[in-house]
């Protein structure tokens, strides 16, 4: 068996409800590796209740929540509360970025599309957009750190302004 073979097998195991431990002592995959694969299990599996749980609508998510509250602790409608809440805020969110990115991509298919575009232009909106879409888009558990500082680096301000006036 190859070693993406043990993994697999290692996984359908996880996801029968094995023991990390049992499964590395079976399947010839280190106990570290299989505990590797169950942690990425977890997230896979969070990362699709999230995005299924962005794609209910509304008045159902009013429905349910307001059903459950009613049986539910103190301390759980609170919770619930505050699920129904950031759902209702991701799907808002969700909705305007969408049609911002549209207009932003509706803008630069405009621009490319203009005979006078110098060749900078091309390549500073090709950059913007691609920067763009991976910041977005990637899922590789990026860190974003916020300085707060009000100093300028000169030579960086004037390189950022030469690439915009092309």
């Amino acid at each position: 068996m190859t070693k993406e073979e043990r993994e697999l097998k290692a996984k359908g195991l996880l996801a029968l409800g094995g023991t990390p431990k049992e499964i590395a002592e079976t399947s010839g995959v280190a106990y570290q590796k299989v505990l590797s694969i169950k942690k990425s299990m977890i997230k896979e599996k969070s990362n699709a209740q999230i995005a299924e749980a962005r794609t209910i609508s509304p008045e159902v998510l009013d429905i349910v929540i307001e059903k459950a509250k009613t049986e539910a602790p103190t301390r759980v409608v609170k919770e619930l509360e505050a699920v129904q809440e950031g759902l209702t805020g991701l799907q808002v969110l969700d909705t305007e970025f969408h049609t911002t990115f549209s207009l932003i991509l509706g803008k630069a298919e405009e621009f490319l599309t203009r005979d006078d575009l110098k060749p900078s232009e091309w390549v500073s909106i090709t950059n913007s957009l691609s920067s763009a879409y991976n910041n977005i888009f990637n899922n590789s558990g990026v860190n974003v750190h916020v300085d707060n500082s009000t100093t300028v680096n000169s030579s960086k301000l004037s390189m950022f302004k030469n690439s915009m006036r092309g």
